[in-house]
């Protein structure tokens, strides 16, 4: 029987997973490449994971490949005191780009566009998805919103606008910085986050220069599920971010929105990449369920 794997694993590397026994490890149980999240640092950074991944994988005899996975534009709300802030069901909640104290009538977004992108009756869901409201009047910076699903919100959760066209540019200028800093390190593959067309495929091709790196679209967007074909004929690969995808689009439709992408991938050839929630039940258990 071939020992040719057609299915890899890839695991991440953090701060719970950077000592030389524990990559080493890894690399002993199984992973085949490493991902490296710039969305909690930079290249500078993230240099000496880069170092220590060569080093074992060298001793261990197993090349490793090293995957960016570089932040794009990523929505926030600013800062709450304390524990955080619980929001209740029909209450109202402004999101503002006003620099205000955060509080369970209002917090701060960091996303200057936000009043201008958002139109009344778009939804915006918070801290990946489990808080949805609806945007019942807009005045100035100000988006007014009613809560249908109220939860506790803290600092620095991430918001999604599945209505909403989003104005900002895919390719921040943190992610320029550090396709500068990729294009010249010893990286083998990068993955571009909230992928919408694909010329964010070629604009991060021209940032990387000559260095020829694979480069991989991550499908968080609706936008990009309609443009999908445009997309894999750019891209060298996919990667399907079920997380952030699960709650722009309808948690129903991703099993289904999931298969179709991996199926026009592997007819044209191209890397295919599950990722996210995936045997979640073994962070707590050291066995998966079947679920």
């Amino acid at each position: 029987m071939s020992d040719l794997k057609f299915t890899r694993i890839i695991a991440t590397l953090g701060p719970a997973s950077q000592e030389e026994d524990q990559i080493r490890s890894l690399i002993r149980s199984g992973a085949d490449c490493f991902r490296l999240n710039f969305s909690h640092s930079d290249g500078p950074g993230l240099e000496p994971y880069i170092k220590k991944v060569r080093q074992i994988s060298e001793s261990e005899g197993k090349y490793i490949p090293l995957l960016a996975d570089i932040q794009g534009p990523k929505l926030r709300v600013g800062h709450l005191p304390g524990e955080g802030a619980e929001l209740l069901d029909d209450q109202l909640f402004t999101i503002t780009h006003r620099k205000v104290e955060g509080s369970a009538e209002q917090v701060h977004s960091p996303y200057e566009l936000l009043s201008k992108d958002l139109q009344i009756g778009h939804r915006v869901l918070l801290a990946d998805g489990s808080i949805e409201m609806v945007v019942e009047s807009i005045d100035g910076e100000d988006v007014r919103c009613r809560v249908l699903h109220g939860g506790l919100l803290t600092s620095n959760k991430g918001m999604n606008l599945p209505d909403t066209e989003v104005s900002a540019a895919t390719l921040t200028d943190k992610d320029r910085r550090d396709l500068q800093f990729i294009g010249k390190s010893d990286i083998d593959l990068v993955a571009v986050s909230f992928v919408r067309r694909a010329s964010d495929i070629r604009d991060a091709r021209d940032i990387l220069g000559d260095s020829r790196i694979p480069v991989l679209a991550k499908l968080e967007r609706p936008e990009a599920l309609n443009q999908l074909n445009e997309i894999l004929e750019e891209a060298d690969g996919v990667m399907v971010a079920r997380g952030d995808l699960g709650v722009e689009i309808e948690f129903e439709r991703v099993p289904f929105v999931q298969k179709q992408i991996l199926q026009r991938a592997s007819v044209r050839g191209k890397w295919a990449i599950v990722a996210t929630e995936m045997l979640r039940s073994m962070v707590d258990h050291s066995r998966p369920t079947r679920a």
